[in-house]
This record gives structure tokens, C-alpha cells and sequence, in this order.
């Protein structure tokens, strides 16, 4: 290396040294030990002695105080375009938005199987590490849509991102993206949700290249290590039959991810209904 080279490389090096101890704050409970800088809160040093091309120079480095700072602001600006994407997702139209109401709050106790809701919700943290899924089976109006609402919403509060939606709306959606050549994007944006619902599966018998597209979100979401949860009227002996090629594949990669959990209880839409049909009574009678 000449000597022009060499100094050159000399500039540089001095060059990016001083950047990195312009770019380290010092503040005013901070002090100097053995002419360096010392962070006044954790006591860690804020610079150090680098040898660099045979020369010594002093550097500037994070103190805890500076990582942890530097990590919450990383955070931060991964939650921004997180909830970018989301929100884009969202345009979508996949959310049901008609089941904002479904809260705990609202619950007036006839629902036999909310104490289910309830401890998914308290155990999210352990849930979302282990990527536990579930499908709640059950007879029509035994609760399980707002079971699955209530977890939705109060997530959603708790600020976890969470998409409820139908398989119908997935398979539309993924259609629709395959034809604008953006189907991977579609699934990798379905990823950005820390908490999956399908709501009502099975309702709607779809072709074997529909049920194709809604496998695809699923074995993404399995493979992606995050949590789903499956409503559906199908039994768990109708999810493991294999008979039907259609959804044979499919109902393997639900049945292998997802812990079957049968909720009981009464159509609780009949006590609605009966109570609608009495206060329709005391409206005709009139006065």
C-alpha cells in the first residue's frame, strides 16, 4: 500500500471514528473515567480504544441505556409498517366488522362455553409462542362465532393484530390477488396478523381449486409458526374423514395443527328469538 493509499485509508478511518462518538449522546450525568465517557445511569463505557489499520482511535459505542433505546425505536418502526401493511389488508374487505360488539362485557352469562374465550385470551402470551390453534365445533347457535369474537375484540384491544373473517372472503380475496399476480403478497400480508379467525367453516362447499387457495393461506400460517382459530358445524369425526378428496388435504393440515375443542350448549339463537317474538307480542297488543 503507497503512502497515498495509506493515508487515504488513514482520513477514512478518522473520518468514521468521529461519527461514531458524534453519534452517541453524552448527557449531563455522565463522566469520564481514564479519558473515556461513561454513562451516568447503567455505567457502562460510551466509548472505547479501537485499533484500525494499526493506529489507535477512540469510538463511540451504545451503553445499555443507548441499545435499549435503539431496540425500542427498531420496535416501534417494525409496529408502524406492521400496521401499515395491516391496515392496507384491511381494504380488503375481509374483517367482520359486524361483530364488533361481541365483548366479554356484553356477555350475559348463557353462554356455557366463554370461560373457553376467556383463558385463551389470558394465556396469549404462552398461545402466540407456541402457535396453539384450535377449531371450535358445534351445533348451529351454540356460541362459537361469539366465542371467536370476543377473543377478536378483546386482542384487538390489547393491541395484538387480529384478522376475523370467512373463508369465503379469504378464497375471494386470494382469487382476486392471483389475478393481479400478487398471491404472494396476499399471503404474506395474512401473515402480519398475530391471530387468524375463520369463521363458519364448511358452510359453503367449495371447488377443489377454492379449497386449493384457502389451503394455501393455512399451510402458510402453520409453516409461519402463528395461532388460528376455526369455527365450523362440522364434527370431528367429519374433519378427519378422508374420503372426500375435495377436502381431504385441507382438513389434514386443520386436523394436524389444531386442538378440536367441542363447544356444548343450546341453539342460543332460539332464546333470542323468543324473546324478540315476546316483545313483538307487547308491541301489536298496543295499549
Amino acid at each position: 500500500m503507497d503512502e497515498r493509499t495509506n493515508g487515504g485509508l488513514d482520513r477514512l478511518l478518522d473520518s468514521m471514528a468521529e461519527k461514531s462518538l458524534s453519534a452517541i449522546p453524552l448527557n449531563e450525568s455522565d463522566y469520564m473515567k481514564d479519558g473515556i465517557w461513561y454513562c451516568g445511569v447503567c455505567g457502562e463505557a460510551k466509548q472505547k480504544i479501537k485499533t484500525l489499520a494499526g493506529k489507535d482511535r477512540l469510538i463511540g459505542i451504545m451503553c445499555r441505556c443507548e441499545r435499549e433505546k435503539d431496540e425500542a425505536k427498531r420496535r416501534a418502526e417494525e409496529q408502524t409498517r406492521r400496521m401499515e401493511r395491516i391496515h392496507h389488508l384491511k381494504s380488503y374487505g375481509l374483517h367482520l366488522t359486524a361483530l364488533s360488539d361481541c365483548t366479554f362485557e356484553r356477555d350475559n352469562g348463557c353462554n356455557k362455553n366463554m370461560y373457553i374465550a376467556r383463558r385463551y385470551v389470558e394465556q396469549w402470551p404462552k398461545i402466540r409462542q407456541g402457535a396453539v390453534s384450535m377449531v371450535l365445533t358445534g351445533g348451529v347457535g351454540c356460541g362459537k362465532t361469539y366465542l371467536a369474537a370476543c377473543i377478536a375484540n378483546k386482542l384487538s384491544a390489547m393491541g395484538v393484530p387480529v384478522l376475523m373473517t370467512t373463508a369465503s372472503r379469504i378464497i375471494n380475496s386470494a382469487m382476486s390477488n392471483m389475478k393481479s399476480n400478487s398471491e404472494d403478497t396476499f399471503l404474506d400480508e395474512m401473515s402480519m396478523y398475530d391471530l387468524l379467525i375463520i369463521d363458519d367453516y364448511g358452510a359453503n362447499r367449495g371447488t377443489e381449486y377454492a379449497m386449493e387457495k384457502l389451503f394455501d393461506v393455512i399451510d402458510t400460517r402453520v409453516n409461519s409458526g402463528l395461532p388460528m382459530i376455526i369455527t365450523t358445524n362440522l364434527t370431528k369425526e367429519q374433519l378427519q374423514d378422508t374420503s372426500n378428496v375435495t377436502t381431504e388435504r385441507i382438513h389434514s393440515r386443520i386436523v394436524g395443527a389444531c386442538s378440536i375443542v367441542r363447544c356444548v350448549g343450546t341453539d342460543l339463537r332460539k332464546g333470542r328469538q323468543v324473546h324478540n317474538d315476546d316483545i313483538m307480542r307487547d308491541i301489536l297488543k298496543g295499549e
